[in-house]
């Protein structure tokens, strides 16, 4: 084998070597042949009527100060519907009636993780975390 075609291939090699190690698995799926844990819906549901004015709380934001050192554990999906849109008013009462009925303090924006609702931007920045968590634990 001549020097050039021994280099060639020894980058070839380290080119496959190298990309193999590139990929990367989530922790949920780390056994070939199991199947992954169905995903954690997590729906944010707020009202914004004005279509042209931006929405102070993302909650894609607060899932990113709150968990993401945890986010890696689960798989999930964010939903962050305006109920401002008719469909997403009609999910919205879907889901709440599977939930405890509203009390009447609690408004816009609502959090729903499997079987917790939470009501207000305070409260979904301080139970967002362990409701995610028991959530995840649930579904393993």
């Amino acid at each position: 084998m001549t020097p050039l075609r021994l280099t060639i291939l020894s980058l070839i090699a380290i080119t496959l070597i190298f990309l193999a190690s590139c990929t990367s698995q989530p922790a949920w799926d780390t056994h070939p042949g199991v199947p992954s844990p169905v995903p954690i819906e997590i729906y944010f549901f707020y009202e914004e009527y004005c279509a042209s004015c931006e929405v102070d709380f993302s909650i894609h934001e607060v899932f990113h100060e709150e968990a993401a050192d945890i986010a890696h554990l689960y798989p999930y999906n964010i939903n962050s519907l305006n109920v401002a849109r008719i469909s997403n008013r009609n999910l919205f009462e879907e889901l709440i009636e599977q939930h405890q009925p509203l009390q009447a303090d609690e408004d816009f924006p609502f959090l729903i993780i499997g079987s917790k609702l939470i009501s207000g931007e305070e409260n979904i920045r301080d139970n967002l975390r362990e409701a995610f968590i028991a959530e995840g634990e649930e579904k393993s």
